[in-house]
């Protein structure tokens, strides 16, 4: 007959392995994360030149790598993390499929959890032994924040005024042309930096955007807002508000 001291550890130690494992840290929302680093097979880049991004919005993952954009459903839980069906929108550029986007987008893809370190700055994606990406938070800056993302007027109806900011390219619609140019963020100034092509359709009526050109080539504020969903371009005579969206 066991006694009672053993009986009473014996229950004790069966509730403690009952309890669930403590959860991991949450991924953080609305940040923007810039990859530092790819291991694979046990071999590590590190990177340098133009950082590849990567961004969590509530059940949506994206971002852009050298020559495509990116985005995908994904689910964490504790530290688990699953991706879903990575939907891409490939660039002219010159990058071969077995450059940095194929082993980025493949690694994203194999990804099995996540581990987040150094107060929440660093955030690791791992799949299997040998495999990892490395990702900084970037913060708040505006720049980062802007890049992967179609921002589409509020209000602007049928036919949406709407730009994206990729790598320094500036590209979108007035609600009838089409514009697309080089183009800086210096602090929170953006502004076209060259020549600006646009098509030239005739467009019928006062189009509540259609300087959107213009002022950007004298250089507008941008406000973000803490979440990273919405910006307010300023300084025209109107300000403007722009939602972020999938390209």
């Amino acid at each position: 007959m066991m006694r009672p001291a053993l009986l009473l550890c014996a229950l004790s130690l069966t509730l403690a392995a009952a309890q669930p494992a403590p959860a991991g840290p949450a991924l953080p929302q609305g940040v923007v994360w810039t990859l530092q680093s790819l291991t694979e097979g046990g071999i590590t880049t590190t990177l340098s030149g133009p950082r590849l991004t990567l961004r969590f919005d509530g059940q949506t993952a994206s971002g852009v790598t050298t020559c495509t954009l990116y985005h995908a459903d994904y689910v964490a839980r504790a530290e688990v993390l699953r991706f879903g069906r990575l939907v891409t929108t490939r660039r002219a550029c010159l990058d071969p499929r077995d450059g940095l986007d194929y082993q980025v987008l493949n690694l994203l893809g194999l990804t099995g959890r996540y581990q987040l370190s150094g107060g929440g700055a660093t955030l690791t994606l791992l799949s299997g032994r040998d495999n990892r990406l490395v990702f900084a938070q970037a913060g708040a800056r505006p720049g980062l924040a802007l890049e992967g993302a179609r921002w589409t007027l509020l209000g602007s109806g049928l036919a949406p005024v709407y730009f994206t900011f990729t790598q320094g390219r500036l590209s979108g619609s007035d609600g009838c042309n089409s514009f697309s140019g080089p183009a800086r963020l210096s602090g929170a100034t953006l502004q076209f930096s060259g020549p600006v092509a646009s098509t030239r359709r005739a467009c019928p009526g006062d189009q509540a955007a259609s300087t959107l050109p213009r002022l950007l080539e004298q250089g507008l504020q941008v406000q973000l807002d803490p979440a990273g969903q919405t910006l307010t371009l300023q300084g025209g005579s109107v300000p403007l508000t722009f939602q972020r969206g999938t390209p």
